[in-house]
């Protein structure tokens, strides 16, 4: 007598959420000042147009992601809790930045009538990434080696160096002086002490975390690390099309020095997270559509 083997179970609260958080980006997208202007944030000129630019990759590539990823769970795939968590954490991220950097008294706008739903938004986010960190499933991983271990390191701690001494030294020596002259900060100091949070309280140790990790063996640290890395994978083109947006919009902050330097970042990352992720997506990983094996009783 034989019966077959029973597949892995469907992980079907985190498709959901990936499916709600799809739908709820395409939404904010529209409410804003892409398309309807119907949410006006507290924000200086150079900030729209960035926001402008994340809203767009948010419709374009983020959403897509999380419903990719969504389809991924519901086929017991074992990319798809891994691809989640890009998008995931892409949008608290930038969920945070909205909230906290807006100019509420300064500037004029109606976001703070909006707050209940990036509220949700941000809740959402959180919940996607929480499920699909604690959905990923270390057995069924590709396998890695010595090798592999120290060249993702090495990408995590070179991007490290490059947030920390390239982005954020020159920022941080300028605005902790006493006499800050860098326009941006100048127009939107609530904003920058956001995402220097975000990236140095946050971002980075996460990143520095998983590359020791990696290097030590530890069980966490192959999970971390394409977290990590499928985030910054996000972030680096997002970035990239706030530069172009600010230059197409002849924002007076916007170079053409920039947009070359930071096109030439999100190719560079986009292309680590598809090197990192490539593997996971091999037709023999999908659980769902191997053959059931039979065992005798």
């Amino acid at each position: 007598m034989t019966a077959p083997m029973t597949a892995p179970p469907v992980n079907r609260p985190l498709a959901y959420t990936l499916f709600a958080l799809a739908a709820a980006l395409a939404v904010n997208t529209v409410l804003g000042p892409v398309f309807t202007d119907g949410i006006r944030y507290r924000m200086s000129a150079t900030l729209v147009n960035q926001l402008i630019a994340l809203d767009v990759t948010s419709l374009v590539l983020i959403a897509p992601l999380c419903a990719l990823a969504g389809v991924l769970v519901l086929r017991g795939h074992v990319a798809g809790p891994v691809l989640a968590t890009g998008p995931a954490a892409f949008t608290v991220y930038m969920t945070a930045q909205t909230i906290l950097g807006s100019d509420y008294l300064g500037v004029a706008g109606n976001n703070e009538r909006w707050f209940p739903w990036h509220l949700g938004l941000f809740v959402l986010g959180t919940a996607t990434l929480v499920l699909a960190l604690s959905g990923i499933e270390p057995e069924r991983l590709p396998q890695d080696t010595p090798a592999s271990r120290r060249w993702i390191a090495g990408a995590l701690f070179g991007l490290v160096g490059f947030i920390v001494l390239v982005q954020w030294l020159p920022v941080l020596a300028d605005i902790t002086g006493g006499q800050p002259t860098r326009a941006d900060y100048l127009e939107s100091p609530t904003m920058t002490w956001t995402i220097v949070l975000l990236d140095l309280g946050i971002a980075v140790p996460a990143a520095v975390a998983a590359g020791v990790g990696l290097l030590r063996r530890a069980a966490w640290a192959r999970t971390a690390a394409y977290a990590a890395i499928g985030f910054f994978a996000l972030v680096g083109p997002a970035v990239a099309a706030m530069a172009i947006t600010m230059q197409v919009n002849d924002d007076p902050n916007a170079s053409a020095g920039n947009v070359v330097l930071m096109t030439l970042v999100g190719l560079l990352l986009a292309g680590l997270g598809v090197a990192v992720y490539r593997p996971l997506l091999r037709p023999e990983t999908t659980a769902a559509e191997q053959p059931p094996t039979m065992s005798r009783v």
